[in-house]
């Protein structure tokens, strides 16, 4: 006959063994990000998620909503939104990969708006399947980046394999542009471009 000391040992093996089997799936498991509506602000205002993520939006203080439906941002994979009003929270799972914009229709017009990138888990970054909007060269780059569109370009972002986004150029305003990488390790990114106030299209680029 075992030993109560035995058993419990034992026990506490297996319950070693089991919680390390849960471990990849915990660590795969959807993560929940916080936005705070207040004044004519979300904070933060730019996030970049995995598909499957929750975006919790809580009205802390003032009149506010969120707007993402396709009826005013046209290039949103999918529709999401509330009413307006004060001390809500509203949630949404992003389970379709692309750039989602929204905004608050009281204040939207004071700069009360923002965007969700969400990422694929295969590719890191989703792909817009629609006609160029603009063009890159060279591709593969080694130095600097050149990008050359059919009207001005709102924004440039460079976002690594994984989704983070490593680089920013904001107001650029213009159809050409130009980018230095260097300093940015060799590897696969992807190159987000914003023309106008709804059209952007995300391309596959190769750092040398």
């Amino acid at each position: 006959m075992m030993s109560i000391s035995t058993i419990s040992g034992r026990l506490k093996d297996r319950g070693v063994f089991i919680l390390l089997l849960l471990l990849p799936l915990l660590s795969e498991a959807q993560i929940s990000h916080a936005v705070e509506a207040s004044s004519f602000l979300f904070t933060p205002n730019d996030l970049t998620i995995n598909a499957g993520d929750t975006v919790v939006w809580t009205n802390v203080s003032g009149t506010h909503n969120v707007n993402g439906m396709q009826s005013i941002f046209t290039s949103n994979p999918e529709s999401f939104g509330n009413d307006l009003g004060e001390g809500w929270v509203y949630s949404f799972v992003f389970n379709l990969p692309g750039v989602y914009d929204y905004r608050c229709d009281l204040h939207w017009t004071a700069g009360m708006t923002g965007t969700i990138t969400v990422v694929s888990e295969s590719t890191g970054v989703n792909q817009d399947s629609k006609d160029p909007l603009f063009s890159i060269y060279p591709n593969p780059v080694a130095g600097k980046l050149y990008i050359t569109a059919g009207a001005d370009i709102r924004s440039v972002s460079i976002y690594s394999a994984t989704g983070a986004r490593i680089l920013l150029h904001g107001d650029v305003n213009k159809a050409n542009h130009e980018i230095s990488l260097e300093g940015i390790v060799a590897g696969i990114y992807f190159v987000e471009v914003r023309i106008g106030n709804e059209n952007r299209q995300i391309v596959r680029l190769v750092k040398r």
